[in-house]
């Protein structure tokens, strides 16, 4: 009897004692990249990202605890992993995507600075110090300076009008 005791914890013993479904390294490697992710900000943005993610904690916390059936959890847990590397792939691709756009914000405003002048010229604006003139068969007034009015010229000497 005490035989049969001693086997039958044994045996017991044995399956209490199986490896758990998620190893030491799975759980680290998870977990590093879930910090990856959230660094990268694949929690907030974009969207997509922060939906993935939240699926593979939830994935890998539900692989963790569905022992009975190893087979199941190994491929929850295959997807867990999955799914929080590609929201960690989006998140760093909106991040360069960003940082390209910044940089091209920045080479155009450069570019505009080099093709503009460095200081644009002064417009000076004289007043309007000569009369309107309205010369014979015209209906619109011509500014001419004084000295050139038909009227106020002299003659030319020598020549026929």
């Amino acid at each position: 009897m005490k035989i049969s005791l001693l086997i039958c914890l044994v045996a017991f013993g044995g399956c209490a004692t199986a490896p758990p479904i998620v190893s030491p390294g799975q759980r680290q490697a998870f977990a590093d990249v879930v910090r990856d992710a959230e660094a990268e900000g694949a929690a907030t943005e974009p969207p997509e990202a922060a939906r993935l993610l939240a699926e593979a904690k939830s994935g890998f916390d539900y692989a963790q605890r569905i022992p009975k059936d190893p087979a199941h959890a190994r491929r929850v847990l295959t997807k867990a992993q999955t799914d929080a590397e590609t929201a960690l792939l989006m998140a760093r691709r909106r991040h360069e995507d960003q940082q390209a756009a910044r940089i091209k914000a920045r080479q155009d405003v450069e570019i505009a600075t080099e093709t503009a002048p460095a200081t644009l010229p002064a417009v000076r604006t004289a007043p309007l110090t000569t009369p309107a003139v309205i010369t014979p068969g015209s209906t619109s007034p011509v500014f001419t300076p004084a000295a050139e009015k038909p009227s106020d010229k002299p003659a030319p000497t020598g020549l026929a009008p």
